[in-house]
């Protein structure tokens, strides 16, 4: 009897491997993918810590079966904001289990003015961006960020009454200094608190967004964000011509 569990027992701890992606901020593949810290949890209690490869890949070896969850970081860049669940099988077969990391963006918007277009209930943003790493013209949709309001000008990511997000439209022009821009916000993508806001003046700022983050106006991990803008004032009033 105990003979015939043994081969039962050898199956049910296997690997636990897969990859780390690292994007850039012009969402280009790094090179080098090594060097991500990936931690092992079931549930709340930390099994164990491993180190990626250059190629991105990582291995926990003899797990039991069960569900366990992969935290993974790196210096500068931040995960997705999706749960990083696994169901691990167990097995002469590893569990494969791969996410990806984005830097946390290191260019900064210069708000200069804003429209709104009453017909599809969209703020558009006009600003410049400079930085250590710019959007190109390619990906320019794929460029996020925060946008926060406040009835006050002391407004942060931490102090504001509404938040939404919006992302980059259109580049006007490109020298060496940098990129005027184009971003759009969505009016049904911002929180309903804005609503108490058009009243009077209205105070905005915006933070580039690392991609991966949740869909969701509040789903995102605010170490995802980068530096701040300037503060924006408007009348809604006058902006919507009422």
């Amino acid at each position: 009897m105990l003979a015939s569990c043994q081969p039962e027992e050898n199956t049910i701890s296997g690997d636990i491997t897969g990859l780390i992606v690292t994007y850039a901020q012009d969402y280009t593949v790094h090179s080098d993918q090594s060097e991500v810290q990936v931690s092992l949890y079931k549930e709340s209690e930390l099994l164990g810590n491993t180190y990626t490869d250059s190629h991105g890949q990582y291995v926990f070896q003899d797990i039991p079966y069960g569900r366990y969850r992969v935290d993974y970081q790196k210096e500068k860049f931040i995960q997705t904001r999706s749960l990083h669940t696994v169901h691990h099988i167990g097995g002469s077969s590893p569990t494969w289990a791969s996410f990806f990391l984005f830097e946390i963006p290191t260019y900064q918007y210069t708000l200069d003015s804003i429209a709104y277009d009453d017909n599809n209930s969209v703020l558009s943003v006009f600003l410049t961006i400079t930085g250590d790493t710019l959007p190109t013209t390619n990906n320019i949709y794929f460029f996020r960020f925060r946008v926060f309001f406040s009835n006050s000008p002391d407004i942060t990511n931490d102090n504001y009454n509404c938040q939404g997000k919006g992302y980059l439209y259109e580049v006007i022009s490109e020298n060496t200094a940098g990129l005027a821009a184009t971003g759009r916000i969505y009016t049904y993508e911002i929180n309903n608190d804005f609503e108490l806001l058009k009243a009077g003046t209205i105070y905005m700022r915006i933070y580039p967004l690392a991609s991966g983050q949740g869909y969701w106006i509040e789903d995102y991990f605010p170490q995802a964000l980068g530096k701040p803008s300037n503060v924006l004032p408007f009348e809604w009033d006058e902006l919507a011509g009422n």
